[in-house]
């Protein structure tokens, strides 16, 4: 009997062990337009036309966990979106990234809490015509892809920059007349 009951309790401990989640929050805590340079002049996007931006994302685990690695993939994948609100995230408009091989490889390291990970990819940001007068953001949202870690406010896994001249925005956004905001 005291057989089983240790073999039980270690086939528990084993089943836990492979299961086990961490807890953290990680936070899109800063998004900035750093190509071409706000500060040398503005930003413009203009629709139907294609415009060459770097970005610097910065990510933060607000805990209360460190974040493992994640040795089969990546912990999460970044996306950048033209959205037509700043406070929820519905992707009608994705736009492709390219990341370095180190970024790359930082979405599937270890991220102690309070510790930040930063990212410098670039984009080619395409306005769709059809819809430019529509769009009032560009944003960056945090998709978890592992089962390794709980996410406890998926509500901060995004950051949006509002069209605008200055270094806090995304830049100007140009529609032509037919364009124009409908709603």
């Amino acid at each position: 009997m005291a057989y089983l009951i240790t073999t039980t309790v270690l086939m528990l401990c084993l089943v836990s062990i492979c299961y086990a989640q961490s807890t953290c929050d990680l936070n899109v805590y800063g998004v900035t337009v750093i190509e071409p340079d706000p500060n040398n002049g503005q930003i413009s996007y203009y629709s139907g036309r294609d415009t060459y931006t770097e970005l610097s994302i910065v990510i933060i685990n607000n805990g209360p966990d460190t974040l493992p690695a994640d040795l089969n993939g990546d912990n999460y994948e970044l996306v950048l979106s033209l959205e037509y609100t700043d406070t929820i995230m519905t992707y009608p408009f994705e736009i492709d990234m390219e990341f370095s091989y180190a970024d790359e490889a930082n979405m599937a390291a270890e991220l102690l809490y309070l510790d930040s990970m930063s990212y410098t990819p670039n984009a080619t940001v395409a306005v769709p015509t059809w819809q430019c007068g529509n769009l009032t953001s560009m944003c960056v949202s945090l998709v978890k892809t592992t089962t390794a870690y709980v996410d406890l406010a998926p509500d901060n896994d995004f950051y949006c920059l509002q069209w605008g001249d200055g270094a806090t925005s995304a830049g100007i956004l140009s529609c032509t007349a037919g364009e124009l905001r409908v709603f």
